[in-house]
């Protein structure tokens, strides 16, 4: 089963209860603590958070710099939610350009 999700709200639901609940709780961690300057959206299938191009445009792929990201890939066979979080080795590049924009406005 491929979920073809346009929304965070609308993946959760998609998922069956137990890994549904399992992701929500996850992702209510994350949004607590997500660092201003950050965004929430899909990303390769799965809920993701990450720098928005318009703070960060110049990627290696053109695709907003993540943060990380959660949800069931079932492609994988994977009996718990998967959740990929950048090192924070990239927490400086991101800062960056977040810091400036706050600085600006």
């Amino acid at each position: 089963m491929t979920v073809q999700a346009q929304s965070p709200e609308e993946y959760i639901e998609s998922l069956p209860e137990e890994r549904g609940e399992a992701v929500r709780i996850v992702r209510d961690v994350i949004r607590r603590n997500l660092p201003p300057g950050y965004e929430e959206g899909m990303q390769y299938g799965l809920i993701g958070w990450y720098v928005p191009l318009e703070h960060f445009p110049d990627t290696y792929n053109g695709q907003p710099l993540a943060l990380g990201r959660a949800g069931q890939p079932e492609e994988l066979h994977q009996p718990l939610p998967e959740l990929g979080v950048r090192r924070s080795q990239h927490r400086a590049l991101v800062q960056g350009p977040i810091r400036r924009q706050r600085q600006e406005a």
